[in-house]
């Protein structure tokens, strides 16, 4: 397999947590945290509001999750 393809392995990273996540956080700093829907953070990373709720249960748990 060559390194590209192996680059490519696994679940796609626009559906990680990671990547939801790091979408929100820009987004909390761009608009500030209230002004910030779920529906935004799943479009700035590239899935859908089922996806996000499969990873978070809340918008909360996105900032807090960690603690």
């Amino acid at each position: 397999m060559s390194p590209a393809m192996d680059s490519r392995a696994g679940r796609p990273k626009s559906s990680s947590r990671e990547t939801i996540a790091d979408a929100a956080c820009e987004l909390f700093l761009e608009q500030g945290y209230e002004r910030t829907s779920i529906a935004d953070i799943a479009t700035r990373a590239g899935v859908s509001r089922s996806s996000f709720f499969n990873y978070f249960s809340t918008k909360a748990d996105v900032l807090w999750g960690g603690f």
